[in-house]
């Protein structure tokens, strides 16, 4: 039976083709998440710095306390 044979295989290209499928986009994925992630450590220091500027440019009870508000 030709056409069986033809069938089954046919179907396990189909199945491999989705299994490859599905290992580059879980693979791009999990790129995508880790340059997310780095970006928000990024953006995380940048901020910190920031407010450390802020905080030592503060030279007033109000100042300091308008500092803290701002970085809550």
């Amino acid at each position: 039976m030709p056409g069986v044979e033809k069938a089954k295989n046919q179907g396990a290209k189909v199945s491999t083709a989705w299994q490859n499928q599905n290992t580059k986009l879980t693979t791009l994925k999990s790129n995508i998440d880790q340059k997310i992630q780095s970006d928000r450590n990024a953006a995380d220091a940048k901020r910190q710095a920031a407010y450390q500027k802020l905080e030592a440019k503060a030279t007033t009870d109000s100042e300091k306390t308008a500092v803290q508000t701002y970085e809550t």
